[in-house]
This record gives structure tokens, C-alpha cells and sequence, in this order.
């Protein structure tokens, strides 16, 4: 009996807060018209059209905006010119020199044409145009100062005078 009480009690309580629910949910699907009503903001015009220019502020405290600055000593009365602010001078900066610009390193005349398998099947071989002479060579291998160092599908690394560069296939 006491759980019959409760049940009734409460069920119009969850009808109650659905209903409302739904009705907000409806409400807000619901075509309503709304109107922007324009704001009206009052615009308060004095008699003396020019009262931003006779107004002057009061420097007399530390702008901390302007540290560093001098104020000059003597206040200007005329409301169209503010007052004077010196500058301390500029130093002027050194004359540096440009530096020469540095000049690209010589190209090397190699070109790298491809690469094979030797018989074993695990040493790859290079093929380059070394001076404009054709030849191969095997990872550390040197011709003419040049030594080989790596040997890839794309490209080959060549070592000279302690100086490394990778040449792409064809160029």
C-alpha cells in the first residue's frame, strides 16, 4: 500500500517536468516572428561643437610609457598642438662592412649513371663519368682523388679531401 502512495504521488511530478520539457522543445521548433526592435542610444551634442580640442590633459605624472623621454620644461597653451616631447639622441650605429659573399664550392665534374650487382650477387658496383671518363667502382674504391663511399639505387655518395656529396642518378 505505502508503494502505491509514492507512485501516486510522484507520477504527476514526471507527467509535470516531461510536459515541460516537451513544451520548451515544441516551442522552440514552433514558427515564431521574431522583431529586432532597433536600440536607440541618445547622442549628447553640447553647445561648443569643439570640445574634444580645448580638452588638455594633465602630464604631470610619469607616463610609464614614455620612460627614457624629456618633457620639455615650458607648457604649450595653444589647444591645437599637443605639448613637446625631445627624444634623447639616437646614436648613430657604426658603419659595418658587408661581408663578402662566400663563393659556391667548385662543382665536381662526376656523374652517376647506375649500378650492378657483381657475381656474387651482393656487392653493388657504381658506374660513373668520373673527369668525363667512364668507369666503375666499388664501395671504397678511389679514381682520380674521388672515393666511394655508399652506393644506392637513386644515388652514390663520393668522398674528396675529407668533403662527402651525394650525385642523383643522371645528373
Amino acid at each position: 500500500m505505502k508503494n502505491q502512495k509514492t507512485l501516486y504521488l510522484l507520477l504527476p511530478v514526471v507527467l509535470a517536468i516531461w510536459g515541460f520539457i516537451g513544451y520548451r522543445i515544441f516551442g522552440a521548433m514552433g514558427d515564431q516572428e521574431t522583431t529586432n526592435a532597433p536600440i536607440l542610444v541618445p547622442i549628447n551634442v553640447g553647445p561648443d561643437e569643439d570640445s574634444v580640442a580645448q580638452y588638455q590633459p594633465n602630464l604631470d605624472y610619469p607616463d610609464p610609457f614614455l620612460k627614457g623621454l624629456r618633457l620639455s620644461s615650458r607648457r604649450n597653451t595653444n589647444p591645437a598642438s599637443s605639448s613637446q616631447i625631445q627624444a634623447p639622441p639616437k646614436p648613430t650605429p657604426p658603419e659595418v662592412q658587408a661581408a663578402p659573399e662566400p663563393t659556391p664550392p667548385a662543382p665536381w665534374p662526376v656523374q652517376y649513371q647506375g649500378w650492378v650487382k657483381e657475381g656474387d650477387g651482393i656487392t653493388k658496383v657504381a658506374l660513373l663519368s668520373l673527369n668525363g671518363q667512364f668507369g666503375s667502382l666499388r664501395p671504397g674504391q678511389s679514381r682520380n682523388g674521388y672515393t666511394l663511399v655508399e652506393v644506392r639505387a637513386d644515388s652514390a655518395a663520393l668522398k674528396r679531401d675529407e668533403e662527402t656529396r651525394w650525385f642523383r642518378k643522371g645528373g
